[in-house]
C-alpha cells in the first residue's frame, strides 16, 4: 500500500554544472537518466584534460562555486535553440560542442586551459557519476533557517526536485525506498552532503552564510536532502504527490558503493529503539537497529554514535559510544547516564523514547588519532583505566578482545563514587573470566564500611598498583573519563616512564554550537606568519611533495591546492572533516573548527603554518 509523505512544489534543473537554474512544471524521465539537459554542458578548469568518450568527470573538474562565488551571476539564456553563458558584464558565449572559448573562459575564471564540455547521453556532470536527481526538503530549509535566523532561497541548494513533507529531515526516512512521483518510481540512494557552495547566496553570487559550519555545529552532520535515480520511465509534474511505494533492495548497497561520495557511517539515518534495559539506578542501555548495517559492517571499539533531536530551545546533538554490537541482526547499544542540572537531552532520553520510536543518529565514528587495534598490534600490553559512564569504552574494547582471543595482558581499572554506580561492571567481570590474561581492578572512591577484596579497593585508582604485572615499554593505555580524571591519570603514567604516544585519551565531541551570528560569514583571522614557510605534503603513496605556503594563501588547504595537488575539502570551514589530516609542525587556525582537530591532526581549510610543516596520511570524514 501506497504511503503519503509529501508534494513536488517545483522542477529544476541546471543546463551548466554550477550556474543557474531554471524552473520547469512538467518533464518527462527516462530510466538512469537524470532531467533532461540537466548539467549536461560544464567548463573545465584547466586541471583535467577533455575526457574523449565526454563521459562523468568529478566536480573538481570543472569551474565551480566553491572557487568562484559570483557563478550564480551569469545568466544561462535560451534563444532560438540555442544555449549561451552571459557575464555579468553583458558579455556572451554561445554554447556549442567542439567549441571551446579557451581565451574569453581563461580572461572570466583565470584558469589555464579552459574550454567547454558536454557529456555524452548516457550521463551529465552531476556531483557523483550516481546522483542522476536530487530532492531538497522545503520543510528541512526552513527548519534550517529558523535555526540561523536568517531566510534562505531553497536554490541554494541546487535541487532538481523541490519537495514538500510534514516534518523536517523526513527525506531522510526515504533513503532505501521507492517512491513514486507521477508516473515515475524512483530509488532513493543516501543523503546529500553539503559543500561550501550552499553559502552563497544565489541572488548577489556573495558567500553570506556558512551553511556547511551551521549544519554540522547546531545539527551535527552536514547533510540537507538526498540522491535518487530514475527505476521506471514516466512523466513528474509541479504539484504532483509522492509516495512511499516499498522498500528498495538494493539501493542502499547501490549508494553505499559510489567511491566518491561519502562513506555510509557519515549518512544520518532514523534508527529504530528495539530495546531498553536498566543498568544501574542511574544508567540504562538503549537497543538501536541500524538501517545501515548491512553496509557499515564490523564496529570498531570506541566507536561512537552522534544523535540528532530538535530541543525546546533548539537542535540538539549528543555522542554516545557505542557499548555493544551485534552484525547479525544489526543492533548496537548505547549506554546513557541520566544527568541532572541543565542536561536536556539525556533526560529526554529516559522518559520520552520508548520502544518502537525511531531517532536520527549518525556513525559510528572513531577518533582518527587512536592507532591500536587488536588485529593489528596484537602484541601490546593493555592498561584500560575509566570512570563512571566512561566503563562504555571499556566494554567495547573488552567484547573486541574477547572476540578475536586476545592472548597478551589486559588490566581494566575503573573507578566509580558509589558501588551502586558501577554500570556494566558486571558484564566486564562476566567476559574477563572468559580471557585469562585480564584483570579486573574496581576503586569505590565515597563509600564507607566497602569490603575490600584483592579487586575492589576503596579510595582513588592507585596507578602503581594496576601497573604492577605490565610491561611499561610494550603497553597501550585506554584513558576515558572527566577531563580532570584522565589528565591526572596520564600525569602518574608519566611519571612511570609511560610516553604520551602510548597513551590514547579517547575524546568525543557533541558539535559546539554557536550564536547566530557566527554564520554570517565572519571574516577570518589574518595569518600570524609574514613569511613564506615550506609545507611538505606526504601522498598515500609515500611520494613527497614539497611546495610553499605564503601569506596570501591564508589555509593550508590553500596553498595545496594552489600547488595543483587535488585533495577532499567540501565544506571549508571545518564541519565536513574531508580535510582532516596528520601534521608535523606548528600550526593556528584562521577558522574556528565545529569540533577540535585530534591532537597532531589538523583542518587544512582552517589551518595556517606558524614554522614548516609537513602533512601526511589522510583520515575519512567522521
Amino acid at each position: 500500500m501506497k504511503n503519503l509523505v509529501g508534494k513536488l512544489l517545483r522542477i529544476m534543473r541546471y543546463p551548466i554544472k554550477g550556474f543557474c537554474g531554471e524552473e520547469i512544471v512538467q518533464i518527462k524521465l527516462k530510466k538512469n537518466h537524470g532531467i533532461a539537459h540537466d548539467r549536461r554542458w560544464a567548463i573545465r578548469n584547466g586541471s583535467t584534460p577533455q575526457d574523449s568518450a565526454h563521459d562523468w568527470q568529478a566536480c573538481q573538474t570543472f569551474v565551480r562555486m566553491t572557487q568562484h562565488e559570483d557563478l550564480p551571476l551569469y545568466n544561462v539564456e535560451h534563444c532560438k535553440n540555442s544555449l549561451y553563458l552571459r557575464h555579468p558584464n553583458g558579455e556572451r558565449i554561445a554554447i556549442k560542442k567542439y567549441k571551446n572559448h579557451t581565451e574569453q573562459l581563461s580572461s572570466w575564471f583565470s584558469h589555464n586551459d579552459m574550454g567547454l564540455s558536454k557529456s555524452n547521453d548516457s550521463t551529465a556532470y552531476w556531483d557523483h557519476k550516481d546522483a542522476h536527481i536530487s530532492i531538497i526538503n522545503i520543510s528541512t530549509v526552513k527548519a534550517i533557517a529558523k535555526t540561523a535566523g536568517i531566510d534562505f532561497d531553497p536554490q541554494r541548494y541546487r535541487g532538481n526536485l523541490l519537495i514538500e513533507t510534514k516534518e523536517p529531515w523526513s527525506e531522510f526516512a526515504l533513503v532505501g525506498h521507492r517512491v513514486s512521483i507521477g508516473s515515475v518510481e524512483l530509488e532513493v540512494l543516501r543523503p546529500i552532503e553539503r559543500c561550501k557552495s550552499t553559502s552563497v547566496n544565489p541572488a548577489t553570487g556573495v558567500s553570506d552564510t556558512n551553511i556547511p559550519h551551521l549544519l554540522s555545529s547546531q545539527y551535527g552532520h552536514v547533510y540537507c536532502g538526498v540522491y535518487a535515480r530514475v527505476v521506471r520511465a514516466g512523466v513528474i509534474e509541479k504539484n504532483d504527490n509522492i509516495y512511499v511505494v516499498s522498500p528498495a533492495k538494493n539501493a542502499i548497497e547501490d549508494g553505499s558503493r559510489t567511491s566518491t561520495a561519502p562513506s555510509p557511517e557519515q549518512w544520518p539515518r532514523f534508527m529504530q529503539l528495539v530495546k531498553r534495559v536498566k543498568e544501574s539506578h542511574n544508567v540504562e542501555s538503549f537497543w538501536f537497529k541500524d538501517p545501515l548495517a548491512n553496509v557499515i559492517g564490523d564496529i570498531v571499539p570506541a566507536s561512537y554514535l552522534r544523535l540528532h533531536i530538535q530541543g525546546d530551545y533548539g537542535p540538539i546533538t549528543r555522542s554516545y559510544t557505542i557499548s555493544k554490537s551485534n552484525i547479525s541482526d544489526g543492533t548496537l547499544r548505547l549506554s546513557i547516564k541520566k544527568e541532572s542540572g541543565e542536561a536536556q537531552f539525556s533526560p529526554w532520553i529516559h522518559s520520552m523514547l520508548q520502544v518502537g520510536d525511531t531517532l536520527l543518529a549518525s556513525g559510528p565514528f572513531v577518533d582518527p588519532a587512536m592507532t591500536w587495534r587488536p588485529d593489528i598490534k596484537p602484541h601490546k600490553e593493555l592498561l584500560i583505566i575509566t570512570a563512571g559512564i566512561g566503563i562504555t569504552v571499556a566494554t567495547s574494547i573488552i567484547a573486541r578482545l574477547k572476540k578475536s582471543n586476545y592472548s597478551s595482558t589486559v588490566n581494566i581499572a575503573y573507578s566509580v563514587r558509589y558501588k551502586k554506580d558501577s554500570a556494566l561492571w558486571q558484564e566486564i567481570l562476566e567476559d574477563t573470566c572468559l580471557l585469562e590474561t585480564v584483570t579486573p581492578f574496581l576503586y569505590v572512591t565515597q563509600e564507607q564500611g566497602l569490603r575490600q577484596t584483592k579487586d575492589k579497593k576503596n579510595g582513588r585508582i592507585n596507578v602503581s598498583n594496576i601497573t604492577k604485572n605490565l610491561t611499561l615499554d610494550n603497553i597501550q593505555v585506554f584513558l576515558c573519563g572527566p577531563a580532570s580524571f584522565s589528565k591526572s591519570m596520564r600525569d602518574s603514567l608519566n611519571h612511570k616512564g609511560v610516553s604520551n604516544d602510548d597513551i590514547h585519551e579517547d575524546v568525543f565531541y557533541s558539535p559546539k554550537s554557536f550564536s547566530a551570528g557566527m554564520y554570517n560569514k565572519p571574516a577570518n583571522k589574518e595569518p600570524s606568519l609574514s613569511e613564506t614557510s615550506p609545507i611538505s605534503f606526504v601522498h598515500a603513496s609515500g611520494e613527497i611533495s614539497n611546495l610553499l605556503w605564503k601569506p596570501e594563501h591564508g589555509t593550508l588547504l590553500n596553498a595545496v591546492e594552489q600547488s595543483g595537488i587535488s585533495i577532499s575539502a567540501n565544506c571549508r570551514s571545518g564541519a565536513c572533516r574531508s580535510c582532516l589530516y596528520r601534521i608535523e609542525g606548528d600550526i593556528e587556525n584562521l577558522i574556528p573548527p565545529v569540533s577540535p582537530a585530534p591532537k597532531n591532526w589538523a583542518y587544512l581549510c582552517c589551518a595556517a603554518p606558524l614554522s614548516s610543516v609537513t602533512i601526511k596520511g589522510k583520515v575519512n570524514s567522521q
